[in-house]
């Protein structure tokens, strides 16, 4: 049969429709085609930038001397791929109460891990796409007895920076800073060029340099460091920054003080201060960790969170874990405004994250120890031997079990011994007269928080009589662990 030119095209253009429609259901796609599938691919393999960063006040060291005082003032942010920060102060402290030589003033420290606008806001350059700062600030530093160089540093700054830059490159800034040096070496005629400059740090360091105090205070000066014969060294600053093709870091000190040990050199027994830490690190392709937490000693808001003071002797749980080991930190002693209105002693704390794999069995702890704390003076409330401890259990099938342990030991009140009982139920045992008359409104132990990750746990909880919730947390630890 025939089919005329005209049925011969129709039939034609249809069967070349269905062939077509055919092809494309079957064939596979051009890479180079603009579709919705490709474009979403891209997106997924848009960089992980992971942040991390931390500043602190001071940090003091030493050898044979046995007398440390680990990070105050310890701001920190880490492991994370998200917009994270963390403030923190500490007010008037004495971190070395049986030294004379540090007297400390206001510290403020700052950390911050941000991105896309909000690392803009943070005062990274436009377009960054993330970053981390951090800042560190000390109002004051008197430096008393390091021979006849006694020094009063105000204004005390450091920060650091890291971040990634709208090209995809590492970046780094990173510096410090003291307003103003006031020196009393004995020697009038340096006192009044030290004190009266309008750069004090520059003209003490060329002084230095050039000799004009040599034999008299200073020993000599190498590599910036200026080495007082026969009882230490002092630097003032040091900062850097590492940029490579995946990470870049920064670093700042503001002041370094070595105080000479018995035999009057550099050796074992020296205490070290390091005062205005900051440092801020960035990583391309973070993966994700599995351990959290925390363990804090103290942690305390006073005079209405006017003056407060940051987690003392804070130790985070960093994500990766701590290689199956108990990390450890402590403080000698702290009188936290100079007041001795709240004073603790023999502070310790540490922290635990054992398993290596992504998923499987696992292990995070966090635990504190306090010799002692006193609130309100002697007569006041005395608790010694307090320690807390949150640990939790992953097994290879995923199920979390979480422990919780408390112990206080001795306790006073009014400078009489009394059990735990009586302080927790001040009013039945006739004691809440006197623990108003303190300043305390209530006490509260063994404070559990649970979260699905894990567990935590504060010691001892005093809350003061400031009508706003002002408290202190002795023993405050935090152990997760993430499936």
């Amino acid at each position: 049969m025939k089919l005329s030119a005209r049925r011969f095209l129709a039939a034609s253009t249809a069967a070349a429709v269905a062939t077509v429609g055919t092809l494309a259901m079957t064939a596979p796609v051009d890479a180079s085609a603009p579709t919705n599938q490709i474009v979403a691919k891209k997106k997924a393999k848009q960089p992980r930038y992971g942040m991390s960063g931390n500043a602190y006040g001071t940090l003091i060291t030493a050898g044979a001397l046995g007398v440390a005082s680990d990070k105050t003032a310890h701001s920190w942010v880490g492991c994370t791929l998200k917009n994270k920060g963390m403030d923190t102060a500490l007010v008037g402290a004495d971190v070395l109460p049986t030294s004379t030589f540090l007297d400390l003033g206001v510290v403020d420290t700052q950390t911050l891990a941000r991105k896309g606008k909000k690392a803009v806001q943070a005062g990274f350059p436009k377009g960054t796409k993330a970053g981390t700062v951090s800042t560190a600030k000390v109002a004051d530093v008197n430096l008393v007895g390091i021979g006849p160089l006694n020094l009063k540093l105000t204004g005390l700054s450091s920060e650091a920076r890291a971040w990634v830059d709208k090209k995809g490159k590492f970046q780094t800034k990173h510096g410090y800073n003291i307003l103003d040096i006031q020196a009393n070496t004995g020697i009038p005629l340096l006192d009044d060029l030290l004190n009266t400059s309008t750069s004090p740090l520059g003209t003490l360091i060329d002084l230095l340099v050039d000799g004009v105090v040599k034999g008299v205070v200073i020993d000599q000066v190498v590599n910036g460091i200026l080495k007082i014969a026969g009882l230490g060294e002092i630097r003032l600053g040091k900062s850097y920054g590492i940029k490579k093709k995946k990470e870049a870091w920064s670093n700042s000190v503001v002041l370094e003080v070595r105080l000479y040990g018995l035999d009057g050199k550099k050796s074992d027994d020296d205490i070290t201060v390091k005062l205005g830490h900051s440092r801020a690190r960035i990583v391309k392709g973070l993966k994700p960790g599995r351990f959290g937490g925390y363990a804090s000693a103290l942690h305390a808001e006073l005079l209405d969170g006017v003056l407060q003071t940051a987690n003392l002797s804070h130790q985070p749980l960093q994500c990766e874990g701590t290689n199956g080991k108990w990390l450890k930190e402590s403080v000698a002693g702290v009188d936290l405004l100079g007041l001795g209105f709240v004073k603790v002693d023999g502070v310790y704390t540490e922290v635990l994250g054992k398993g290596k794999k992504r998923h499987g069995k696992a292990t995070a702890g966090a635990r504190a120890e306090t010799a002692k704390i006193v609130v309100g003076g002697n007569n006041g409330l005395v608790v010694n031997a307090i320690s807390s401890q949150a640990k939790v259990k992953r097994n290879k099938y995923g199920k979390l079990t979480r422990s919780t342990k408390v112990n206080l030991g001795d306790i006073y009140l009014g400078g009489q011994q009394i059990d735990l009982d009586q302080l927790l139920n001040p009013v039945l045992n006739g004691l809440d007269g006197l623990l108003s008359s303190i300043g305390i409104a209530s006490i509260k132990t063994h404070v559990v928080r649970k979260n699905k990750n894990g567990v935590g746990v504060i010691a001892l909880q005093i809350k003061l009589l400031d009508g706003k919730g002002a408290d202190i947390k002795v023993g405050d630890v935090q152990a997760m662990i993430r499936k």
